[in-house]
């Protein structure tokens, strides 16, 4: 949990904690009216839940992901990219085939097979920072896909 969390948290936690302690008290000084000790009652359970929901929410989660980096470099167009990218992978083809061509075009040499595995290892590095920036960059993006008759337009 985090710091900033557990600086607010607790407070909360020990202010209500004092306040089900005094509407007991409250309550038990007046034991002649039924509605003050049910109400304290939906109270006390409803803030029971409150702990036991903040007790499940606030733990970690991992999820993992499977990216694939499988990549070919072919000396005679001097470029890298994928032997085969599939649907399911969405623009990583544009978004590697352009930055393999920049990369021809800011340093030719790199493509030289001395270099092969310094290329590789760079091709994915961009390939996962591309992952997170354009296809993981906030969870509350909502994502459009506008089918057309010869292409898929998708809004975030």
């Amino acid at each position: 949990m985090l710091d900033d969390l557990r600086f607010t948290l607790i407070p909360g936690i020990v202010a209500v904690v004092t306040g089900i302690i005094l509407l007991a008290i409250f309550a038990y000084m007046n034991t002649e009216s039924r509605n003050i000790s049910f109400a304290v009652a939906a109270l006390a359970g409803a803030i029971v839940m409150l702990f036991l929901n903040l007790l499940i929410d606030l733990q970690g989660s991992q999820a993992e992901t499977m990216i694939p980096t499988e990549y070919t470099i072919d000396a005679r167009t001097r470029r890298i990219r994928q032997w085969i990218y599939p649907p399911s992978l969405g623009d990583r083809w544009i978004t590697e085939t352009k930055a393999s061509a920049e990369a021809f075009q800011i340093n030719p040499e790199m493509f030289k097979r001395e270099n092969g595995e310094k290329l590789t290892q760079n091709m994915i590095i961009f390939s996962i920072l591309s992952y997170f920036i354009f296809e993981q960059h906030d969870w509350k993006t909502k994502k459009d896909s506008v089918v057309y008759s010869n292409r898929i337009v998708t809004q975030m």
